[in-house]
């Protein structure tokens, strides 16, 4: 009887938030994105990447570490926000975690990094007035140049396009905050499941919207029917943390459903799958088993900066695919070690709890 009222009462998330796993996971995140970003850079696919293959193309490991960022990232915003002071307390976090790791990411692609690996680049005192000044809006416009093409993908950092989606997210979290939206945990299902049903529309009659303007703005519409249902199943977790059962059961059942549903039908894997991550993320992230934390500072928003272009100059060296993907994650994760220390650090303010000050940032793979 004790045993069952034990399991009855177990939750997905505990009392004590501060208690997770989320330093550990957000570094293996990163991980993730530079070892399926290895297939795609070397092979020009990521087709022969094993999740891939497990998933029928549906989504990489790549995708997935994605998408985990997002839900780790709609978990902790959301708390962040309800935490905060004020609206300017609320803005100051969210602007000095992000903007000075990217800005300074964007200016070292476009004024070292392009230059060196370049034998044509367009780099006058307007161009780089424009790099400097769009990198504010999150859109770094890097120069024109020859740099990587003769790589399967050409990209000089195809991993920045997440971070304006995940400013745009800590915008919403606010606005849905100011009106009152936070309040009511039904509307933000609701909210999060039109995302989903949307997605599901928009592939079933095979649209892809962009919008013009609005969605040079806001980001590719089509895409934030992905995104959006995964920071909005974090923030639906933190907002229901006190009803959502913790059951290996539960976990076992969704996690086959989605490999289940990738094999038969890709649009309802899709649906599904922002949902059966996030119960995932944090069964793993609220475990009793524990990973180390950041004790020497957090590393994962580098390492995801730098990866991408990392892995392009290594390329140019010619290394076999096995040196290749173990050389690449350790230069990145060193690259993480300097953007902390040298960069990110300065700008923050030390965290009064794991829960709001560290929220993660959503480190980019491709579609």
């Amino acid at each position: 009887m004790e045993v069952t009222e034990h399991v009855r009462r177990a939750r997905l998330i505990p009392d004590d938030l501060k208690i997770n796993n989320f330093d550990f996971l957000r570094v293996f995140l990163a991980i993730s994105v530079v070892w399926s970003h290895c297939f795609a850079l070397y092979f020009g696919s990521e087709e022969n990447e094993p999740v891939s293959m497990l998933l029928n193309g549906v989504y990489n490991t790549g995708n997935i570490a994605v998408r985990a960022f997002f839900c780790i990232s709609g978990f902790l915003i959301t708390a962040s926000y309800l935490q905060s002071k004020s609206l300017y307390s609320y803005f100051s976090k969210r602007v000095l975690r992000i903007y000075p790791g990217y800005i300074v990411c964007v200016m070292i692609c476009s004024f070292i990094v392009i230059p060196a690996f370049s034998t044509r680049v367009a780099l006058d005192l307007t161009q780089a007035i424009r790099t400097i000044a769009t990198s504010f809006l999150l859109h770094g416009e890097f120069p024109l140049s020859n740099a990587f093409d003769s790589h399967p993908v050409t990209a000089v950092n195809g991993s920045l396009w997440s971070i304006p989606f995940e400013f745009w997210c800590y915008i919403g979290i606010a606005a849905l905050g100011i009106f009152k939206i936070l309040k009511s945990r039904q509307l933000v299902l609701l909210i999060a499941v039109a995302f989903t049903m949307s997605r599901v529309f928009l592939d079933v009659y095979g649209l892809n919207p962009g919008l013009g303007i609005i969605g040079d703005i806001f980001g590719w519409p089509y895409l934030w029917t992905s995104v959006a249902p995964c920071f909005l199943s974090g923030s639906l977790v933190y907002l229901y943390k006190e009803e959502l059962p913790r059951d290996a059961r539960i976990l076992i059942i969704l996690v086959t459903s989605a490999i289940v549903f990738s094999q038969v039908s890709k649009i309802f894997a899709q649906a599904i799958f922002p949902y059966c991550l996030a119960y995932l993320i944090f069964y793993f992230s609220y475990s009793k088993i524990k990973m180390p934390d950041a004790k020497y500072g957090d590393f994962s928003y580098g390492a995801y900066l730098y990866s991408f272009p990392i892995q392009q100059m290594l390329l140019t060296v010619g290394l076999p695919f096995v040196a290749y993907v173990p050389t690449a994650i350790l230069l990145s994760l060193f690259a993480g070690v300097l953007s902390w220390w040298v960069i990110e650090r300065h700008f923050l303010r030390r965290p009064k709890s794991k829960v709001i000050d560290k929220a993660a940032i959503a480190p980019l793979a491709t579609e």
